[in-house]
């Protein structure tokens, strides 16, 4: 990657908080692809965050966005656009492709929509990896068939990385372009409330679900649902489908100190019973699977796992196809 885009998207995730109030944000990134002595080499040079809607858990670009995407860099800029790439921006260290994340790359990368090679880039709040997806066509007995291939996990390299001073552009770009969806608090004054006492109840709340060995704790205010889940069980629940549901009727979903807090509201107090009744049901029937799986494995292996078992996927010395 080019020095400029490379510092620009770094810039972003070391500021994501402040830049973006901690909410998903996606990007394209313009390049060339060449292939050396058999080896595929992608030189990603232009960073362009387009117009789009985010959440704090996904990045929603609309065809609209592309045709605004179009008019601002043109066609010839538009038709070397060879990656995309967006921030989970719940902490630091590694993280990983949601199950809406490969929904979508399933989606953008189909045969039939005849993209050869792309490049899907995917950071948290201080690390970033690369994945590749290549279409290739080979021809047998006078037939013609076309075969996925999927490689994860890649190394993001810059050439000639130099100090960042591009913070002031990102200010401009995202607040021309990014939407971002938020809902009203039932505190009046909600940052000094957040600043004041949002990480002590997260302290507090992480005490009380480690001394009882819990996973998740599910309280009912009236018709409001609050739920605490330990950070690791929900990206569990996630990677195998088991919220969404939960994710799409959510009103916010907050990450602190490895605590996810989701707050819904239900039509009146016995919708919001009923409702807690459900989620902690689901996350019972799943909470013996996770503890024997998490005695016996890495995250790295769950994802591997759930990957194994979907319809169309294999893996293969450690690589994930479409099948």
């Amino acid at each position: 990657m080019n020095k400029k885009p490379y510092q620009k998207i770094m810039t972003l995730m070391h500021n994501i908080k402040t830049l973006n109030e901690g909410k998903e944000i996606g990007g394209w990134l313009t390049g060339n692809i060449e292939l050396k002595e058999k080896t595929i080499i992608v030189t990603l040079e232009e960073f362009i965050i387009p117009k789009q809607t985010v959440t704090g858990t996904e990045v929603d670009i609309s065809p609209e966005s592309m045709i605004d995407t179009i008019k601002t860099i043109g066609i010839e800029n538009s038709n070397k656009i060879k990656a995309h790439w967006h921030i989970h921006p719940f902490g630091k260290g590694k993280t990983n492709w949601s199950s809406t994340d490969e929904e979508k790359i399933k989606n953008f990368t189909q045969p039939e929509k005849e993209r050869e090679i792309f490049i899907f880039l995917l950071s948290s709040e201080d690390w970033m990896k690369a994945r590749i997806e290549i279409n290739a066509k080979i021809t047998l007995l006078g037939q013609t068939y076309t075969y996925h291939v999927s490689e994860d996990d890649l190394e993001v390299s810059v050439e000639e990385p130099e100090t960042n001073t591009i913070l002031e552009e990102l200010q401009r770009e995202i607040k021309e372009k990014v939407e971002v969806k938020t809902y009203k608090s039932e505190y009046k004054e909600w940052k000094n409330w957040r600043d004041n006492t949002y990480s002590k109840t997260y302290n507090t709340t992480k005490k009380a679900l480690k001394k009882d060995n819990k996973l998740y704790i599910v309280n009912q205010q009236k018709n409001a649902i609050h739920i605490k889940i330990n950070a690791t069980y929900y990206n569990y629940l996630d990677g195998y489908g088991e919220i969404e549901d939960l994710k799409t009727h959510a009103q916010t979903i907050t990450e602190i100190n490895d605590i996810v807090s989701i707050k819904m509201w239900a039509k009146d107090k016995n919708d919001a019973k009923e409702a807690c009744r459900i989620i902690t049901e689901k996350f019972r029937k799943c909470e013996d699977d996770y503890r024997d799986i998490m005695r016996e494995s890495t995250e790295e292996d769950i994802i591997e796992d759930y990957m194994r078992n979907q319809k169309g996927y294999s893996v293969r010395d450690g690589i994930i196809y479409y099948d």
